[in-house]
């Protein structure tokens, strides 16, 4: 989990911005919740289809997030169990299973202001007690941004679990020390310059950053926008002669269907490397799964006419099966 801090104009909400941004960009998939209480950091991004609830902008809808997240937690706790592997993490339980389970990220922004208008002993702050504890395991990241953060705000069942800790300029040593255990981001100067403490370890970085226009207008807003509504369209990553033959291969020769372990030997690649590839796949629309071919996913119209091949081959072969 990640706690993230930082004075007005120092470059915190550039930087949360710029992490969704890259975030819905990464191939893995993703269910993103955001809570933000004064409405501006994250309204760009409403109405995402990984965006699983709508922006959290009041503590009563913050607090519906966090049961949502304990339900998700118990939900996979479960699977986990069911799965027979006994994994001890998400990336363990999708290795062991081939399942393609989504990594979720909860951003609240605006943590202080919430947990003070929650108040201690709140149902808010032991939803977050509980999410701190036992979240990670099963694929859930926690991320708390806010100005600055009171030394009893974040008691030490839940920092202990704060691995990654980014502190943008303070207004006062004290800020920085409750942060990262030390004095120095008081004497930053530089917007989008932070110290960081990453497994212990504290040192000065500049964040990366993402232009505003790019994530609203031409970047990835629309082309994810585009995903959640339009299904008849080729988009998505070119294709190399192995993929190409890979997905001639599933629609011409195994019913329109593929495997992790069917591209793994038809690609001749890893296993993590296959999974990787079907998940891509699977968010540009060109791989769907098929409730009643556990582990397999359906090619669908789109990766059909990518390939050269008609939709109607799709359909004699699914007329076929039923």
């Amino acid at each position: 989990h990640m706690i993230v801090a930082g004075s007005s104009d120092s470059g915190k909400s550039a930087f949360l911005r710029s992490l969704v941004y890259q975030v819905a960009r990464q191939p893995l998939p993703v269910d993103l919740y955001l809570a933000d209480l004064e409405g501006l950091t994250f309204a760009w991004a409403e109405g995402w289809p990984i965006l699983k609830t709508p922006i959290a902008q009041d503590l009563k809808a913050a607090t519906d997030i966090t049961r949502t997240l304990l339900t998700e937690v118990d939900r996979r706790a479960q699977l986990y169990h069911e799965s027979g592997g006994y994994p001890e993490s998400w990336k363990e339980y999708r290795d062991l299973t081939g399942d393609s389970l989504p990594w979720v990220l909860a951003i609240f922004d605006e943590f202080s202001a919430l947990a003070d208008e929650a108040g201690k002993g709140s149902q808010f702050l032991q939803n977050i007690g509980q999410l701190a504890m036992r979240a990670r395991k099963f694929g859930v990241t926690l991320v708390f941004a806010g100005q600055d953060f009171k030394a009893d705000l974040l008691n030490t069942r839940i920092t202990n679990q704060l691995k990654t800790r980014v502190q943008f300029r303070a207004a006062k040593r004290e800020q920085s020390e409750v942060v990262l255990g030390q004095g120095g981001a008081e004497r930053i100067t530089t917007v989008g310059r932070a110290r960081v403490r990453l497994d212990g370890e504290v040192t000065e970085v500049q964040t990366f950053w993402v232009p505003k226009s790019v994530v609203i207008g031409d970047g990835v807003a629309g082309a994810i926008a585009s995903l959640g509504t339009t299904r008849n369209r080729a988009t998505g990553p070119a294709l190399s002669n192995t993929e190409r033959d890979l997905a001639a291969w599933a629609i011409e020769q195994n019913g329109g269907y593929l495997s992790v372990p069917d591209i793994q030997s038809r690609a001749n690649i890893g296993y993590r490397e296959a999974l990787r590839l079907a998940q891509q796949w699977e968010r540009v629309g060109w791989l769907e799964k098929d409730v009643k071919a556990r582990n397999k996913r359906r090619v669908t119209d789109i990766l059909a006419g990518v390939v050269g091949l008609k939709a109607e081959r799709l359909q004699d072969l699914k007329d076929l099966k039923d």
